[in-house]
């Protein structure tokens, strides 16, 4: 555990840093709450700060308010003069660990440093159990156009540089993302994920910056917003097209000046994220038609990535068919195989649902055992020009009521295996004019 220690009299500093490193602690110091701050910016993984109250120019109160404004994720120790109580107080309902009289007494300052570690290993413990309980994510690929996407993004994931992840839906933007924040510095911080066409309107203003008590209508309490559970760490802003113009000023002010802004707060809170964004429409038109802000667009488009569709890296076909067959097989206890044959006919097909449409397809046919879904699909009927061909949306309606059947109309299980939000498979529906009841109704069309 790193300890800053920050204190004015320098014999105190001398015996409190001489202590705190006798029990195993690493030591850092400082003389006032500038310097003190300093170091914080500095240096990302420190742990405990002791402060004393009565410091030069900001004292130990206005350092805490700061490392609280600035999220940092540090514990702070206040030490104030002996009966002080009404500081103590403050100290801790600004959210101070917990605090020490003068004159010090090191067995209590080391039950509490204990009891500070204790309660960040557990934390650790937790977090690291929700990051192991996760599944793998891996990226397959053979080609040399997405080996090129991929060492865009290594280089993407060594800076806090803005991303934005541009390709058709179904190319793996998702994965790519996740990619970047597991091989970047803020790897061991959670990835907060934002998919922005799951969140209503009115409710995505305080769903990303949060609020203040009392703001409005049912805010009974604060709230943190996604960005704040972000910091030090990497958040995904997923469709961020989807993003209304008037929370696009907002966002513009987040990447310009690293700050955010609780609805109902005046005080803006200092951030540090990186920003991951994707997209699967052309930005620039939506500049064009008035339905993205350019500032906004250029201040996204700082180091671009672009992901190509499956129909352009042919190659990575059998890899990813290897890849979902063994997986499948072993998740639904399953022992299929694709002949040589039928690997051609998924080479040839032009695949408009890209590598999301390809794992759909063999789950269906995992899931179901029957042939026929790899024969007789709309996609060998267009190479054989035995039917007219379909627009892309038939083939998506086509595609959703297959995935209702093998799922026996539950929305859920369509929704992960589409691999989109239940509320997206809703609103998809309505506009294909999908009956979803008809599937709800009909369990047994299997």
């Amino acid at each position: 555990m790193k300890v800053l220690i920050v204190e004015d009299e320098a014999t105190q500093l001398k015996y409190m840093s001489r202590f705190v490193s006798s029990l195993g602690y690493d030591i850092l110091e400082a003389d006032d709450g500038k310097s003190a701050l300093a170091s914080l910016d500095k240096e990302k993984d420190i742990d405990v700060v002791i402060t004393d109250y009565k410091l030069k120019e900001m004292n130990g109160l206005l350092l805490l308010q700061q490392i609280k404004k600035r999220l940092l994720p540090c514990d702070v120790i206040i030490v104030t003069a002996y009966g002080n109580t009404e500081d103590a107080v403050l100290a801790m309902k600004l959210g101070a660990f917990d605090y020490l009289n003068k004159p010090l007494n090191f067995d209590e300052l080391e039950l509490i440093l204990k009891r500070a570690e204790h309660t960040r290993d557990l934390q650790a413990k937790v977090e690291g159990y929700e990051q192991s309980s996760r599944p793998a994510k891996k990226i397959i690929y053979q080609s040399s156009l997405f080996e090129k996407a991929l060492e865009r993004a290594r280089k993407a994931a060594e800076t806090d540089v803005t991303v934005l992840l541009t390709g058709e839906s179904g190319t793996g933007k998702e994965l790519v993302a996740d990619y970047i924040h597991h091989h970047s510095s803020r790897k061991k911080a959670p990835f907060v994920k934002v998919f922005c066409t799951a969140i209503p309107e009115s409710l995505i203003e305080s769903e990303l910056f949060g609020y203040k008590k009392g703001s409005f209508t049912g805010a009974d309490s604060d709230r943190k917003g996604k960005f704040e559970y972000a910091n030090r760490s990497s958040i995904l802003l997923d469709e961020i097209s989807e993003i209304p113009l008037h929370i696009q000023s907002k966002l513009l002010r987040v990447l310009q000046e690293k700050e955010i802004q609780r609805v109902g707060e005046a005080v803006p809170r200092v951030m540090d994220i990186k920003i991951i964004a994707t997209t699967n429409k052309d930005l620039q038109e939506s500049v064009r038609q008035g339905l993205f802000r350019e500032d906004l667009f250029y201040r996204l488009k700082v180091f671009p990535i672009h992901l190509p569709p499956l129909r352009e890296r042919k190659e990575d076909i059998r890899p990813l068919v290897s890849y979902f067959l063994d997986f499948y097989n072993r998740k639904y206890g399953r022992g299929l195989s694709l002949s040589e044959e039928e690997l051609a006919r998924l080479e040839e097909y032009h695949w408009p649902g890209n590598v999301r449409e390809l794992e759909n397809l063999l789950i269906n046919f995992i899931v179901s055992g029957e042939r026929y879904l790899l024969k007789n699909t709309q996609s060998w009927n267009i190479i054989n020009n035995k039917e007219k061909i379909k627009t892309l949306q038939e083939v998506e309606c086509e595609h959703i009521k297959s995935v209702l059947n093998v799922c026996r109309g539950n929305m859920t299980k369509t929704a992960a295996l589409l691999g989109i939000h239940r509320n997206t498979l809703t609103k998809k529906a309505k506009e294909l004019d999908i009956d979803l009841d008809f599937y709800r109704r009909n369990d047994k069309l299997l």
